[in-house]
This record gives C-alpha cells, structure tokens and sequence, in this order.
C-alpha cells in the first residue's frame, strides 16, 4: 500500500513540475513582448511553450532564444 502512495506522489509531482515549467514559459514570453513590442510574436512565443510543456523557454536578454519570435522589419 505504501508503494501506491509513492508511486501516486511522484506522478503527481511529475505533473505539477510541467505545468510549473510551462507557466515560467509563458510569463517569459509576456516579459519579452512588454521589452520588444510589436517586434515580439507573443502568441507564437506561449504556443511553442506549451507545445514543449516549456522546455523551450525564451529569456529576452539574449538574442539565440529571442530571435525564432521576432517579426522581419522589411
């Protein structure tokens, strides 16, 4: 009975700590359209998260993870 309740915990902390990386996901996408703007595909940015289950996860300081969801200027 005691290995259910492990086995049980362990699943459920599995999925909270994807819904935790997800929502982190999504706030950075946030941050980086209130930084860029209109320049920033915020939609794209919050469906690649979840897509991911946030695995991929932008940081607006650096340009390697930013720029997949910049709009072209010409």
């Amino acid at each position: 009975m005691r290995w259910i309740f492990i086995f049980a915990t362990a699943i459920l902390c599995g999925v909270a700590a994807k819904h935790d990386l997800s929502s982190i996901c999504i706030m950075n996408c946030g941050q980086c359209k209130r930084m860029l703007g209109q320049f920033f595909r915020g939609p794209a940015c919050a469906i690649t998260c979840l897509k991911t289950n946030g695995l991929v996860s932008p940081d607006c300081n650096d340009p390697l993870t930013v720029k997949v969801y910049l709009k072209k200027l010409y």
